[in-house]
């Protein structure tokens, strides 16, 4: 149930509205439909959920985007095989990809 909408007491009025609208307080009208929030389709822990699971997601990839940095780099210094580079490589992307689900 919405509350009272809010409103201006006549006295705090410009005599100008008060003119167009009479003695009466000036009464703001309802922009969206009451059963709006009521219906909303997620819920405040849904979304708080999705948010938490969104940003664990986000750690785990720049992780594996720092993961990656440091294989490339050690590839290019010749510190890696490109064998050993890509295996280690793999794994970075199948453990980038098991937090994905």
């Amino acid at each position: 149930m919405m509350k009272d909408l809010p409103s201006i007491p006549k006295e705090n009025l410009p005599q100008e509205i008060r003119e167009i609208i009479g003695d009466e307080d000036a009464v703001f009208d309802l922009l969206t439909d009451e059963k709006f929030a009521d219906d909303f389709p997620i819920s405040a822990q849904d979304y708080v959920d999705a948010k938490i699971d969104s940003q664990r997601k986000r750690v785990y990839y720049n992780r594996y985007v720092e993961e990656m940095k440091s294989l490339y780099k050690k590839l290019e210094r010749g510190k890696l095989s490109i064998d050993e580079a890509e295996k280690l490589m793999q794994e970075a992307r199948d453990k980038r990809d098991s937090y994905q689900s």
